[in-house]
């Protein structure tokens, strides 16, 4: 009897976890429940999202704004008003509804289904218009409540939008620097909910964030790939939504699994072993091989990469893609930096080429054009009397792309460099132009990235920006000061495969930008980065000074930036918080317990590089037990207690 209810509790239990996951219609409004989620469709648009892991309802009992809605992307192909168009929604299995918008001659099917291994909703769907200029279709999410969210997006200019950020409107492009990974988080106190795309061919995208007095909507858009004059058809790709429990993490560590399984990044102990040891990059431009000596004996030589941004005999960004004239002094400077043991970076351009060079001639015809209104692109265009005025050409010209890879193949083995740094690696483009060779921008840059390793291998590539069209094959990546609060989502995904450091608009000289920027890279785990043409560029700034020593010290240790949602296996960590609240986090270390004090030095709320300053100052003096400093409680301030605050930089205490 026992065992007989006991299987029928079973079966109950099976028979309930089946019935969560279902799909079921009342008249226009599309129903979805699963085991993590409540869902409600109205008119196409999510109006309803509860997240059952958490027992959270996102959205508010408001009416939706004209702002969020389905529709075609082009030439006032917009289905605002319900009132005046058809619409029709049924079930197609139990587990995939459509819904169906017709306005005219203009037509948008949406596809709503379950996917029954991950409970993830799957949303696509396709239009058609009865007018040439199609160039998106779009579906969205409406009332969610702006008190209790935040919106997260991989990005290196803004990263959260929450109710704190003034602003009503933000439109952001994949593949681009402005949404680097084809997910978006939005996180509340418990968990929260993620949509991703799990496309391959790098199509496309648009996330569009509107925001209505207490609440805000969302706009998804997938994009035709252009000239789109003549296109009266768009398909969209699959987003996943689903719900979580805990913090950005979760869903960060499923899209980073996924894009390591798909893209088959080199991860950074794949490349030459001198790129895990680096600590700090020196951005050089006047070849200055007096330099070198001195800062041989302030920072670790072979532990710092130095990246040269102007050696070429032309200038800095004249004449592309000429690589083959290096300054008088290159030859001089190369030589030194290689007996002192540093590596060096060679700044170079793979989209760039002057008008004045003998070679636009024949790539004119695949200079980018802008999608909407057919302008070339480049980089000074509209300067025509500027030496730096060049046009961005399209990486799926085969003849451009051998170019640079002779020109590159030809320093790398005539100079043995280190590394090139990819200049614009970072754009791809939706071209006017169409397909080039059948490829797309984004496919030909994949191919740029493959070709360069396959001509030079061994080489060790770097590049403006970073997104997914570009990691798998940089092991450098410049980053620039974002707006508003920086968060760690880019480096977390990126960080197996990539090094972030300042980019050229890292400030030269230690004002108050330079502390703005040295906040950003150490909440986003920057490697160090400092313009030092001569030795007045340190002497002149004792700030400077305590950096570099301090990076010293971290170079010693072999302490890298790490962004990580994990405090590793095992020892425990205790610490007092600003508000006096003890935290502690357990880890192995042989059996044995080390009690930890506050590694927040001087109580700003972060451990940063201000912390590792002031405890620097202190080492190998005898303190009393626990006092500031004395992290792991031995009456002694040494390499261990500098080696425990450095487990915890870019944490906020």
């Amino acid at each position: 009897m026992n065992a007989f209810r006991f299987t029928l509790c079973l079966l109950l239990i099976l028979l309930n976890t089946y019935a969560a996951a279902n799909i079921t219609i009342d008249g226009d409004i599309i129903y979805v429940e699963t085991n993590n989620y409540k869902v409600q469709f109205d008119y196409g648009v999510i109006t309803y999202l509860h997240n059952k892991l958490t027992d959270e309802t996102y959205t508010l009992p408001l009416e939706r704004t004209r702002e969020i809605f389905v529709a075609i992307m082009g030439k006032n192909y917009e289905f605002k008003d319900r009132h005046s168009q058809t619409v029709e929604t049924h079930k197609i299995n139990a587990d995939t509804a459509e819904v169906l918008f017709q306005k005219g001659g203009n037509e948008i099917r949406l596809v709503v289904a379950i996917d029954p291994n991950t409970d993830d909703l799957l949303i696509s769907g396709d239009c058609v218009a009865d007018t040439p200029g199609v160039y998106a279709i779009q579906w969205a999410i409406d009332n969610l409540n702006i008190a209790n969210l935040r919106l997260i997006i991989p990005s290196k200019r803004l990263q959260v939008i929450d109710n704190a950020l003034p602003i009503d409107h933000r439109e952001v492009l994949y593949p681009s620097d402005s949404w680097e990974a084809q997910l978006a988080i939005v996180e509340s106190k418990y968990g929260g909910f993620y949509l991703r795309s799990k496309d391959t061919t790098f199509q496309f995208k648009n996330l569009v964030y509107q925001r209505h007095q207490t609440k805000f909507g969302l706009n998804f858009r997938t994009q035709n790939q252009a000239p789109w004059d003549m296109l009266t058809t768009a398909t969209s790709v699959t987003w996943r939504l689903n719900t979580y429990t805990g913090d950005w993490c979760v869903p960060a560590q499923m899209h980073r699994d996924w894009m390591e399984g798909t893209f088959d990044p080199w991860r950074l102990s794949d490349v030459a072993s001198w790129v895990s040891d680096i600590g700090l990059v020196v951005i050089h431009s006047t070849l200055n091989a007096e330099l070198l000596p001195f800062l041989a004996e302030v920072v670790a030589p072979t532990k710092t990469l130095l990246y040269l941004t102007d050696w070429r005999k032309e200038g800095h960004d004249v004449n592309h893609p000429d690589f083959s004239n290096p300054h008088e002094r290159f030859e001089g400077f190369l030589e030194t930096a290689r007996r002192h043991g540093f590596r060096v970076m060679l700044h170079v351009n793979i989209h760039n080429c002057s008008p004045h060079h003998p070679l636009y001639s024949e790539l004119q015809r695949f200079h980018i054009r802008n999608p909407g209104n057919g302008e070339l692109s480049g980089w000074r265009w509209d300067e025509i009397d500027n030496p730096q005025r060049n046009a961005h050409i399209n990486l799926a010209s085969s003849k451009f792309r051998n170019h640079l890879v002779q020109q590159f193949t030809a320093l790398y083995e005539k100079y043995n460099i280190d590394a090139f740094h990819l200049d614009v690696s970072h754009y791809v483009a939706n071209d006017a132009n169409g397909l080039i060779e059948g490829l797309t921008s984004a496919q030909a840059n994949v191919l740029m990235h493959k070709e360069l390793v396959q001509a030079m291998p061994g080489v060790v590539l770097g590049g403006e920006g970073l997104h997914e069209v570009t990691f798998f094959r940089e092991s450098f990546a410049q980053r620039s000061q974002i707006t508003g609060a920086p968060h760690p989502i880019s480096t977390f995904l990126f960080s197996p495969y990539t090094y972030f450091y300042g980019g050229l608009g890292t400030p030269g000289t230690p004002d108050s930008r330079y502390l703005v920027y040295l906040e950003t890279a150490e909440a986003q785990g920057y490697l160090p980065t400092f313009w030092i043409n001569n030795k007045n560029d340190i002497l002149k700034y004792p700030f400077v000074q305590q950096i570099l020593s301090v990076v010293r010290r971290q170079q010693d240790l072999g302490l890298q930036p790490k962004i990580d949602c994990t405090w590793g296996p095992n020892v425990l960590f205790q610490y007092t918080t600003q508000t006096g609240e003890t935290v502690t986090h357990q880890r192995s270390n042989g059996g044995s317990v080390l009690i930890m004090t506050n590694p927040d030095l001087n109580r700003d709320g972060k451990v940063n590089i201000l912390d590792l300053i002031l405890i620097s100052k202190k080492l190998g003096q005898q303190v009393p037990q626990a006092t500031l400093g004395d992290l792991n409680g031995d009456g002694v301030i040494n390499l261990l207690d500098l080696t425990l605050l450095g487990e915890h930089m870019s944490s906020t205490q």
